[in-house]
């Protein structure tokens, strides 16, 4: 039982494996090749937990609210992938042109946001909300590897014109969107714990 609850933990050991891909890409393409382990260290932790408790879809809050997710996750990427595939066409760690169009004129990191949005639809609507309950471990997952993004990249390659980026823009949501994911989260937990 413990087990399970401790399982989301192993996906931040996408942290070094993005790190690597990170500073093979900045010599070669190839380290595009980590990217789908990546994503196995990021999505694989939460789908073992959530298969690991009792699951069970229903009609009700969650599903909708997993709908609602995964629509919008599934459309920030569909906007936001082709934007920097566009502009950064070779697969190099330093993109060649600062996007702030399409979903990038609302959230700094739009790519970023779409994972914690899929990840979690997931399992509400598997019914896994003993594990939804953990997703502020993606929240942080996904502002540190945010952070060292603009760090490394953004911040020493487009200097003043990131800087004025990032003063009109948020990082990973907007205070509108703060504002129902906490709505979502708490009608969760009133579901798991009433």
């Amino acid at each position: 039982m413990y087990f399970t609850f401790a399982l989301p933990l192993l996906s931040f050991l996408a942290l070094p494996i993005g790190w690597l891909e990170f500073r093979l890409l900045s010599r070669t393409r190839r380290g595009v090749l980590l990217a789908p382990l990546v994503l196995l260290t990021l999505y694989g932790p939460w789908f073992v937990a959530a298969y690991r408790v009792p699951l069970g879809v229903r009609l009700g809050f969650e599903l909708f609210a997993g709908l609602a997710m995964i629509v919008v996750a599934c459309g920030l990427w569909m906007a936001a992938g082709p934007l920097i595939l566009r502009n950064n066409p070779r697969w190099t760690t330093w993109p060649e042109q600062l996007v702030t169009t399409g979903p990038y004129h609302w959230v700094r990191h739009p790519l970023y946001l779409g994972h914690v949005l899929f990840i979690s639809a997931v399992l509400l609507m598997a019914g896994a909300t003993s594990v939804f309950l953990e997703t502020p471990l993606l929240w942080i997952l996904a502002y540190v590897v945010a952070r060292y993004e603009e760090t490394t990249r953004l911040e020493p390659r487009f200097k003043k014109a990131f800087q004025t980026y990032k003063t009109q823009t948020p990082l990973l949501m907007p205070a509108w969107g703060w504002a129902v994911w906490g709505l979502i989260y708490a009608g969760v937990c009133y579901h798991t714990f009433s």
